[in-house]
């Protein structure tokens, strides 16, 4: 029982023991409990560690693929590159073929003609013209 007294506030002794008690037993769960999270913090901070490791990891993997990414795209476009300009030189070449094709079609046509005048002949019974139907 807590009672007032002139020397102040006096408590009965099993009250006291019961608080000490209670006290001391609080304080040891505190402790086990701060104990305890300290313990998981440890384990948790092992675990960050380890997974900010593998992240490192896989980022310095991605890293060197992207990189071996890059240096293939830059080969392939260097290649491309010069396919384009093959393709543009054998375009210029057919283009050549096809008008030296013309111009020497333009010259037999004109043979024949001269041919045809100078002999006074039909154009049909000399030279005759070649169709694609014909051999």
């Amino acid at each position: 029982m807590i009672e007032n007294s002139d020397r102040g506030i006096t408590l009965n002794k099993s009250l006291a023991w019961t608080i000490g008690a209670s006290l001391v037993a609080g304080g040891l769960w505190i402790g086990v409990q701060v104990t305890s999270l300290a313990g998981d913090i440890q384990v948790m901070n092992s675990q960050y560690n380890e997974l900010s490791v593998r992240i490192q990891d896989r980022y310095d993997n991605l890293s060197i693929r992207q990189n071996e990414d890059r240096a293939d795209i830059r080969s392939q476009s260097m290649q491309i590159n010069t396919m384009q300009t093959q393709n543009a030189r054998i375009e210029q070449r057919l283009t050549n073929i096809d008008d030296s094709s013309r111009r020497t079609s333009d010259s037999i046509s004109e043979l024949r003609r001269e041919i045809r005048a100078a002999l006074g002949q039909p154009s049909n019974n000399i030279l005759p013209e070649l169709r694609p139907d014909q051999p």
